[in-house]
């Protein structure tokens, strides 16, 4: 397997308001896959990962996903009967696309 990381402020969100959080994802979302498309990978091949972030970035992350084939995922656990985590977390990925009605 080939790798190639990008990484520095051009891949960073910074804290400033909620709002600008939630556009600023977006964008970075969009030019990530940009970037993957221009090295040969398709949607498909993208997951976008949701666990964690300020609210505005979660939303940012799943909304930039909503009209692509690209899939989202957060990481699961297990709970017990109080609602603590039990055991090894694991990835969930989920596939999906809008249903559009008229």
């Amino acid at each position: 397997m080939h790798c190639k990381f990008h990484f520095g402020e051009e891949f960073a969100v910074t804290i400033d308001d909620d709002a600008l959080i939630f556009s600023k994802t977006i964008d970075i979302v969009n030019r990530i896959s940009k970037l993957g498309k221009e090295e040969g990978l398709r949607e498909k091949d993208f997951v976008v990962d949701f666990t964690a972030g300020m609210r505005s970035m979660t939303l940012g992350a799943i909304l930039a996903c909503l009209d692509h084939d690209r899939n989202i995922q957060m990481i699961g656990t297990k709970y017990d009967a109080e609602g603590r985590p039990q055991g090894p977390l694991f990835p969930i990925i989920f596939s999906f696309k809008p249903i559009l009605r008229e």
